[in-house]
């Protein structure tokens, strides 16, 4: 399956650039997930979980992450399973930062995988494309959260390293990611745009 998303932060390429090579930072803001290993390590370690009502698959596996410094782009490849669930996942997410008017970034994510096992019907449901939208954007949330830390004023590389403090940085928690409620949250949100859509037409 293949999926694209695209988001647009308020903080300059080079900082959002500068961000996106602190691996702890970027995977503390994708729900569900976790790094197992230190960050330094070739191949990372990682863990995603994911909650389907009473169910939990805990996805564990390896990931190599490549940085395009010219093109201020790069990829994160990787592959895990679940031995509840007996579901496997494996792909490629490509980035790339482009810098916009007024001083923000747009960031796109283009990603190919493959899921198999219970978990993919899922998939076969059309349900993970509503769901990506929903991670993006909570993932986008919280990159602002941890850029908007009181920094110094002058947009450096070392400025954006502050965050990895332990003792300034955002908490961000790493829940499991909840399908369940991302799609109420979706249905909710859908029920919202199709009644205001009703009443500007009546």
């Amino acid at each position: 399956m293949q999926l694209e998303e695209n988001f647009t932060i308020p903080f300059s390429q080079q900082t959002v650039w500068a961000a996106f090579q602190n691996l702890e930072l970027i995977v503390s803001c994708l729900p569900g997930a976790k790094l197992i290993s230190p960050a330094s390590e070739t191949p990372l370690q990682v863990g995603f979980q994911v909650k389907l009502g009473p169910i939990v698959a805990n996805f564990t596996g390896s990931a190599e992450v490549t940085f395009d410094a010219i093109n201020h782009g790069g990829s994160f490849k990787g592959q895990g399973s679940d031995q509840k669930s007996n579901s496997r996942v494996k792909g490629e997410a490509k980035f790339s930062l482009l810098s916009i008017e007024n001083n923000h970034t747009k960031v796109i994510v283009n990603t190919e995988f493959f899921l198999s096992g219970s978990l993919a019907q899922f998939g076969r449901i059309g349900i993970l494309k509503e769901v990506a939208s929903i991670i993006t954007a909570q993932f986008a949330e919280n990159l602002k959260n941890n850029l908007e830390l009181p920094i110094d004023s002058t947009e450096t590389v070392s400025s954006v390293n502050l965050i990895q403090d332990k003792n300034t940085a955002t908490s961000v928690s790493h829940t499991s990611l909840n399908i369940f409620s991302l799609l109420f949250k979706l249905i909710t949100n859908k029920l919202h745009t199709n009644y205001f859509l009703k009443k500007s037409k009546d």
